[in-house]
């Protein structure tokens, strides 16, 4: 097999899908050291995902199309790590490139791009390559330990409010629409869960994090459940990663938060409606720590049956 000096990978724009990715470079990393791995991502927050990451030289983050085959032509090997974007993308490019494959829907989107490298380099993934690759440094954690002001008799909990798309339409369009998104869980849920936590154990804090264009959640959260620290628009990628070291669990629905968190050893209780916790859920799948609770719709996960599992796992 040839090994290349240098080689660009094309990711997306969302936090999620480029997370599902790096045990995929890591691997490609491992089988070729001296390989130089430059990268596209669609968005300064997908780009992000990337700002720490030993395993890629170079971040281009751009989704303009004449600028990725620009970029490409300057590469002997492309690889596309998602297929709908090699596809709009990578198409014509005039150099060498592979593309992941339409998806079987039958595995975690993280082990489905780690099995189309490992095919590609000829070699079995290890359990050890099954991690996400998110690493916060000395700094994000300063940060995060300004921010708590904790007792060290404190039981932190932490909860995401909100999703991605906050982030992207802001919260004047995102109010009006909250509660059609299927993948939320309602506001008044996870004040009912904080009540009921905090109640049942005064020991309980409950810490809140989202994107800044949901700070009015966070409002309406800490004055129904007093002792919140409210982290909302206060936390980067790193410092996200950073703040599960110091929780005892986080609960959070799918988004971008779980999988930040599946990055590190905190416990997780992931909230599921109508998408599907083998594609998207935590990774890897096996992992004792984490539970699922899924149901057809978010509406029919009641906070009482959280509290129980969370209590029990406390």
């Amino acid at each position: 097999m040839t090994v290349y000096e240098k080689v660009l990978l094309v990711t997306t724009n969302h936090v999620g899908n480029n997370l599902f990715c790096t045990p995929a470079i890591h691997l490609l990393k491992k089988h070729w050291p001296d390989t130089q791995f430059d990268i596209v991502a669609m968005s300064a927050r997908g780009a992000a995902v990337f700002a720490q990451n030993p395993d890629i030289h170079k971040i281009y983050a751009t989704a303009r199309k004449n600028k990725i085959a620009k970029l490409a032509a300057k590469y002997p090997l492309v690889i596309g790590l998602h297929h709908d974007k090699a596809q709009k993308y990578l198409t014509g490019v005039p150099t060498k490139t592979l593309a992941i494959g339409v998806s079987n829907n039958h595995q975690h989107r993280a082990e489905e791009t780690l099995q189309f490298v490992s095919h590609f380099l000829g070699c079995e993934a290890e359990d050890s390559d099954r991690r996400y690759v998110l690493p916060p440094q000395a700094k994000h954690f300063a940060a995060i330990e300004k921010y708590l002001k904790h007792s060290t008799e404190d039981i932190l909990i932490g909860l995401h409010l909100g999703c991605g798309r906050t982030a992207v339409h802001g919260w004047k369009i995102w109010y009006k629409n909250r509660d059609q998104d299927e993948r939320l869980w309602p506001l008044k849920k996870y004040i009912q869960l904080g009540k009921l936590l905090v109640a049942a154990n005064p020991r309980i804090r409950m810490v809140i994090t989202g994107s800044r264009n949901e700070k009015f959640l966070g409002k309406q959260f800490v004055k129904q459940v007093p002792g919140t620290i409210n982290l909302i628009g206060k936390t980067s990628l790193f410092t996200l990663a950073a703040l599960m070291r110091y929780l005892r669990l986080f609960i959070t629905q799918d988004t971008g938060a779980l999988h930040v968190a599946c990055a590190t050893e905190v416990p997780l209780i992931g909230l599921f409606g109508p998408t599907n916790p083998e594609r998207t859920g935590p990774f890897p799948l096996q992992q004792s720590q984490h539970i699922i609770l899924k149901k057809n719709s978010m509406a029919e996960i009641m906070p009482e049956e959280v509290a129980e599992v969370v209590l029990k796992k406390l």
